[in-house]
């Protein structure tokens, strides 16, 4: 990304901070499907699967999800658990990396040092 000098930084930060925040969108991306409805569903069957795997029943899309696989309820579970983890790993690491660049683009005091902080990401 290549910004514009000026002698007002806001302008840059907001752009820089932008970019930022759709560069982690971007890497999140290919871990999940990036929206709101596709979210609550992981969420749902991440609570389901923890349920089934302390004993539970009430596990709907896990059900439905065993039945389709071919697979038990339980190894349906751990295999949502697993996803659940890894993308858990991932955005722990995108996040930092997130919020560590949004603060640089912050201290920053000269466009070249905003324009370095975007490359955090």
């Amino acid at each position: 990304m290549r910004l514009n000098l000026s002698k007002n930084l806001e302008p840059l930060r907001a752009a820089a901070l932008a970019e930022i925040d759709r560069h982690a969108e971007n890497l999140r991306a290919a871990y999940v499907t990036v929206t709101p409805g596709q979210a609550l569903v992981y969420e749902q069957k991440r609570r389901e699967a923890e349920a089934v795997m302390s004993g539970g029943t009430d596990a709907p899309h896990i059900a439905a999800e065993a039945e389709m696989n071919g697979i038990s309820i339980e190894e349906q579970a751990r295999a949502v658990i697993a996803a659940s983890d890894k993308w858990r790993a991932a955005s722990v690491a995108i996040e930092t990396r997130r919020l560590s660049a949004k603060a640089a683009v912050r201290a920053a005091t000269n466009p070249a040092d905003i324009e370095a902080a975007t490359a955090l990401i």
